[in-house]
């Protein structure tokens, strides 16, 4: 099996290549939403996000995501040791499951791919670019942020043209080249590695 990781900031549309990979048949796995779950169920992680971020970190046993977001994206330090807290378990989460798929690709997403380490432990890696401009409109519409909040989560995030230079394959998603035939591309590619 071939594992690849999909990455790309905020805004760049990884949710989108990432369900026309499941709809090829290709299982992804959602590190955020994943991390989300972990969040919520291991009581390790619990624990140790109430140390870190006071009492409100939960309310009514519900992880408090804006009041966490809200310091760690002018934290950066928090933003650090929230990484250290979660993207273990993650990463031991992801091998599990990837463990029980039957295609010959698997995916992980992740738009911290690189900073969590799980790009180590894959095969491939597959970043999605777009530009700022279309990103912080995207974000703003999604999440109703104001430009501002979307341009410091952009700015905790490793740079665009880093990041880029560490993938093994690039879709532009810039709204003038179709995504379809650059991800059908890709895994061409992949399917002859």
């Amino acid at each position: 099996m071939i594992k690849v990781g999909l990455t790309g900031g905020v805004g760049s549309g990884k949710s989108v290549v990432a369900e026309f990979l499941n709809v090829c048949g290709i299982p992804v796995y959602n590190s955020d939403r994943e991390a989300k779950c972990l969040m919520g169920s291991s009581s390790i992680i619990r624990n140790h996000l109430i140390d870190l971020f006071g009492v409100n970190a939960y309310i009514n046993n519900e992880l408090n995501r804006k009041y966490i977001a809200e310091i760690v994206f002018r934290e950066n330090e928090k933003l650090l040791k929230l990484n250290e807290i979660v993207h273990p378990a993650v990463r031991i989460d992801f091998e599990k499951w990837a463990k029980v798929q039957s295609s010959n690709i698997c995916v992980v997403e992740s738009a911290i791919l690189f900073e969590s380490g799980l790009a180590e432990r894959l095969d491939r890696v597959m970043a999605v670019a777009s530009p700022d401009t279309q990103r912080i409109s995207r974000v703003m519409k999604r999440d109703g942020l104001s430009d501002l909040q979307v341009q410091q989560r952009i700015d905790a995030q490793m740079d665009s043209q880093l990041l880029l230079a560490k993938a093994d394959y690039v879709v532009i998603n810039d709204e003038n080249r179709p995504l379809i035939p650059q991800i059908l591309d890709i895994l061409h590619a992949l399917s002859h590695s």
